[in-house]
């Protein structure tokens, strides 16, 4: 194994930018940490999340660099939460200690007060809840999960803290009339928080990707930061996890409380408690393993023989427009009688 340096080989000299577009590289731009609870998914992500930053800071503009990146485009890093308050709190203040302590961004916000003095400009302004970096024309800061004021913005990265327990948007009968009560069940929507986010990152993927053919190596792209522990196993964090296989971009981790946590071991009492009296949702929480209740409850050997006679019903597979699945249930076109047993 071999460390590039500066995004080059230092034994081959072999750059990133044509390790990546020959396929021998993997460009990951995009994070999926399905970890138990009390993990410190929020350590990950901010840590993560000031990283990238600081990367960012010390590359000229990307309006400078890029094609069609102008001066004047505002660039942001959005953190989100299921609630704006929980955003703030969790993500947010921690991140902002960083900037008042971390030795990096201390020096740098230095430097540039020095410089907007001399110049008589302003360069940069923490505020209660946004960072602004006037000469790359960056902002940092929460926003509330909602997928109307989310698009529009073009991202250098964002950061979700438990986009598992985000709700899944309902799932609705296409052939049925539409609900209009519906339309305005869009906030904190798992699919359409994601979906807002990860499409605002595309404009500087494609220009950072673009910069690779010209032979830029150490440029960072549009980042997305997903951590979460699971809710269940169609939750929106799962799914990526399970999507995440084998891709080129995504790049999944799935690990236990005890596995990340080294102040919390697998023979914890509590741990050893919770897995006492309930060992599925235990294993949920701290295991990062959520159940899958089509195939983790009763075997087919023990159900089979509770269910005789005719089967009266069928049951059809419905994708819908977003691409979710369903069952839905269909009588049979003959005449039939209640039976004596149901199974839904």
């Amino acid at each position: 194994l071999c460390f590039l340096h500066h995004g080059v080989c230092p034994r081959c000299g072999t750059g990133k930018a044509e390790m990546i577009l020959s396929g021998e590289l993997r460009d990951f731009v995009e994070l999926v940490a399905c970890l138990g609870q009390r993990a410190g998914k929020t350590v990950v992500s901010n840590t993560l999340t000031s990283y990238w930053i600081h990367r960012i800071l010390l590359i000229p503009p990307y309006s400078q660099m890029c094609d069609g990146i102008q001066n004047f485009s505002p660039l942001t890093f959005t953190l989100v939460a299921t609630t704006y308050t929980r955003a703030q709190s969790l993500l947010w203040s921690p991140l902002q200690a960083v900037f008042e302590t971390s030795n990096f961004f201390v020096e740098y916000h230095k430097m540039l007060k020095h410089q907007g003095a001399k110049f008589g400009v302003q360069l940069m302004a923490l505020k209660n809840s946004r960072m602004f970096y006037a000469h790359k024309n960056i902002a940092i800061g929460p926003m509330a999960p909602s997928m109307r004021t989310l698009r529009g913005d073009t991202r250098i990265g964002a950061s979700v803290d438990e986009l598992g327990w985000f709700p899944l948007p309902p799932v609705v009968d296409e052939d049925a009339e539409g609900n209009p009560e519906e339309v305005e069940r869009e906030r904190a929507n798992a699919e359409e928080v994601y979906t807002a986010l990860d499409r605002s990152l595309i404009t500087i993927r494609a220009a950072v990707y673009d910069l690779y053919r010209k032979g830029y190596n150490h440029i960072p792209s549009g980042l997305g930061i997903y951590t979460s522990s699971p809710a269940s196993y169609r939750d929106k964090i799962s799914t990526m996890l399970r999507e995440s296989e084998g891709s080129v971009r995504s790049f999944g981790v799935n690990l236990p409380t005890w596995d990340v946590n080294p102040l919390i071991p697998r023979d914890y009492p509590d741990i050893i408690e919770a897995y006492r009296k309930n060992p599925v949702k235990a294993d949920r929480d701290w295991g990062a393993k959520p159940p899958n209740l089509n195939a983790a409850i009763y075997s087919r050997e023990t159900l089979a023989p509770l269910f005789t006679g005719v089967n009266h019903f069928a049951v059809t597979r419905v994708v819908t427009s977003t691409g979710k699945l369903y069952g839905r249930v269909l009588p049979l076109k003959r005449k039939w009688a209640w039976p004596g047993s149901v199974l839904a």
